[in-house]
């Protein structure tokens, strides 16, 4: 990390006694039902008292309604799942945002390659070959948008487009498209739409991490992704994670960009880009602290709850443990 950014940590420690004491829990809740690939939940969104929820595994969406005597429980709704794809691979669901307080949502697949996985009890040469292997999913590549009913929290429309072609003959991403998520390839891991600008979505990429760790943001129109256009952030090092739009910007969750192990950052970023211009970097970047985070999680999916004057609500949920392990959070604003 650049030390600037170590001093504040450092701060913030000396204030609370953790980092993490910046950024409160408001506590736990718990998801109750048949639940489809628990341990990978990926992203998270709010339409009304309702959730809906995916996972990085599955090819569904599913919507999580509060149990009645318990505002912290949501039971999930198995009759209201929302299949976006007929075929048995994953869609890879990274990221779901909201249009503003429409009941319009987009739904993000990664758009990334994946390696084949080393088995343990596999032999050398069994693995060496698993290690030349490549895997590219077509089901990956897509953007849906969704319009839902809010009474009957089903589907009236479903439309998808993707992003292949431009990300292969973008300059700057297209010698990334050949390279698997995890080594520093394409990964969309985030999604938000910013509502002011008529719903532009808001790509977040995981990787790659390009030099002096600017990690690209891709902005377009659903119906013109072709007239696209880049921003940069630099998260010393880290990949993002998440995407919210808040009032005046978004938050975002900066973690690390491969499989290694690391924190989770929350960042407030004000939507301008961070290449710098004349020495000057334009972008108002403002590390708000670390968030918590269960041992062996990724904190992958997160929607606001309430923004005030002095802090944003949210709800979080982790990939790599049981049931997304959800928690609220209060994170403070830095002026």
């Amino acid at each position: 990390m650049h030390s600037s950014k170590l001093l504040f940590i450092c701060a913030l420690i000396a204030m609370s006694g953790s980092v993490s004491g910046q950024i409160t829990s408001l506590g736990k809740v718990t998801f109750e039902g048949p639940l489809g690939h628990e341990e990978d939940l990926s992203a998270i969104a709010i339409l009304g008292e309702s959730l809906l929820v995916g996972s990085d595994e599955g090819t569904k969406v599913q919507i999580l309604q509060p149990d009645p005597t318990n505002p912290s429980v949501y039971q999930v709704r198995p009759e209201l799942d929302i299949e976006m794809l007929t075929s048995e691979t994953e869609l890879d669901i990274e990221g779901i945002a909201r249009f503003k307080d429409t009941n319009v949502f987009y739904v993000a697949g990664s758009h990334s390659l994946k390696r084949t996985l080393l088995e343990p009890n596999a032999t050398k040469k069994q693995n060496l070959a698993a290690l030349e292997e490549i895997i590219f999913e077509p089901s990956r590549f897509h953007i849906y948008r969704l319009e839902m009913d809010p009474r009957t929290l089903k589907p009236i429309s479903k439309r998808g487009i993707g992003l292949y072609k431009l990300l292969t003959l973008d300059p700057v991403l297209r010698r990334f498209t050949q390279i698997p998520s995890k080594e520093n390839g394409v990964d969309i891991e985030a999604i938000a739409v910013k509502g002011d600008e008529g719903d532009k979505l808001h790509l977040g990429f995981r990787g790659p991490v390009l030099r002096e760790n600017l990690v690209p943001i891709m902005i377009l129109d659903f119906n013109k992704p072709e007239d696209y256009t880049l921003r940069y952030l630099d998260l010393d090092g880290y990949g993002i994670r998440e995407l919210v739009k808040v009032k005046k910007g978004f938050l975002v969750i900066a973690g690390p960009s491969g499989g290694e192990r690391g924190e989770f950052l929350i960042y407030f970023w004000d939507g301008d880009d961070g290449v710098p211009d004349r020495g000057e970097d334009k972008s108002k970047l403002k590390l708000l602290g670390q968030l918590p985070t269960p041992r062996g999680a990724k904190a992958e999916g997160m929607t606001l709850l309430e923004e005030t004057k002095e802090h944003y609500d949210v709800l979080v949920v982790y990939d790599g443990v049981v049931r997304g392990f959800p928690e609220r959070f209060r994170i403070p604003k830095r002026k």
